[in-house]
């Protein structure tokens, strides 16, 4: 069946094309790690690109899926490849289910490095709301404040909201 050689090229076409989007993930984590923006930056634009390639072959696997359904009578929603192995050759059924298995595989992969990448966006932006606090707390004029007696015993509680802070801003 034409239609089902067709399928099996674009689902192959799409299986390299997320294989290319985990390695683009890996490059990505490689460069939050290393704090290298710019690695980060080019990372972030290639996985664009390469999203954009999926989603346009996705479009060819639905159309082509349509076709099939509509050819041998099923659902649309039920045209997934362990489906269609049943129905196909042994040979196509053969790579129906191989394709089916390293699609399972890759896309755990990329789940479980997008997660991982999620987690380390999360970090660095914590540290930078942390640094963005302690620099606009060291802007306020007398950051040390007036020399006084400290303690529970001068009536005064201790830290920033006693008046004593870590920096000086006129350092």
């Amino acid at each position: 069946m034409d239609l089902v050689n067709r399928l099996i090229g674009v689902v192959e076409t799409l299986l390299e094309e997320h294989r290319a989007l985990l390695e683009e993930g890996r490059r990505q984590q490689e460069a939050l790690i290393a704090g290298d923006i710019k690695a980060l930056e080019e990372a972030v634009g290639r996985m664009d690109e390469r999203v954009k390639r999926i989603a346009e072959r996705e479009r060819v696997r639905q159309e082509i899926g349509l076709q099939l359904a509509d050819r041998l009578g099923i659902p649309p929603e039920e045209v997934r490849l362990p489906v269609l192995a049943g129905r196909a050759g042994p040979e196509a059924a053969r790579r129906m289910r191989e394709l089916a298995e390293a699609f399972d595989r890759v896309m755990e992969e990329l789940r479980r490095v997008n997660e991982q990448n999620r987690a380390l966006t999360e970090q660095s932006l914590f540290y930078v709301r942390q640094m963005i606090d302690v620099l606009t707390d060291a802007q306020a004029p007398g950051v040390y404040g007036p020399a006084r007696p400290a303690g529970p015993a001068a009536g005064a509680p201790a830290g920033p909201a006693g008046g004593a802070r870590m920096f000086d801003a006129r350092a």
